[in-house]
């Protein structure tokens, strides 16, 4: 018994670090959706702006920048992981005529990793962030406080933690330790 607890607590240990390729799609839910930490891995929020207290919703196609699918919206939409990403895409529609958008990536101590333009950007067309180690991705109206129109993100693509060395020294640690307690006991049930 003490070889599968050894081996499932060594399982558990790595399981989670190893999160492998995510996709949301957001336009496979319902207009009003409230979207916040129900997917693994990543935590949306609004943030700035003149908009009504609340969380992202899907509305127009995707998830937007508006807490009730419907005029003021939020100057920000926040995506934040819960461990560094990589290979962080998005799928963007800007229903904006000032076509001022724009995506920002942070590292978790908030450092400006890479940013670009998404005013040109339309019909749910994909955008590659082009930074691994990403902690928040910010996606801005760019109005500066005139927040007047929607955006939507149809889909994010995302690469989640791959495992540290001391996370694979442990792993193979906790295997190593099962396989020599198993050993062990077929050695003394075999002299017994």
């Amino acid at each position: 018994m003490i070889s599968r607890n050894l081996l499932a607590f060594a399982v558990a240990i790595a399981l989670p670090a190893v999160a492998g390729a995510v996709t949301i799609d957001f336009a496979a839910l319902p207009d009003g959706t409230a979207v916040t930490s129900q997917y693994p891995g990543v935590v949306f929020s609004l943030q700035g702006g003149t908009f009504s207290a609340g969380d992202p919703v899907v509305a127009y196609g995707g998830l937007s920048n508006t807490a009730s699918g419907n005029y003021p919206t939020a100057n920000f939409l926040n995506a934040s992981f819960t461990a560094p990403a990589s290979g962080v895409s998005f799928t963007f529609e800007n229903y904006g005529t000032i076509g001022a958008s724009a995506y920002f990536a942070y590292d978790s101590s908030n450092v400006l990793l890479t940013s670009g333009y998404l005013g040109d950007v339309a019909d749910f067309s994909l955008v590659t962030v082009n930074a691994s180690n990403i902690a928040l991705l910010q996606i801005s109206n760019g109005t500066n406080g005139n927040s007047d129109w929607q955006f939507a993100v149809g889909q994010l693509n995302f690469n989640g933690a791959v495992p540290e060395a001391a996370t694979w020294a442990m792993l193979i640690a906790g295997f190593g330790l099962v396989g020599a307690t198993m050993r062990r006991r077929r050695a003394i049930a075999a002299a017994a």
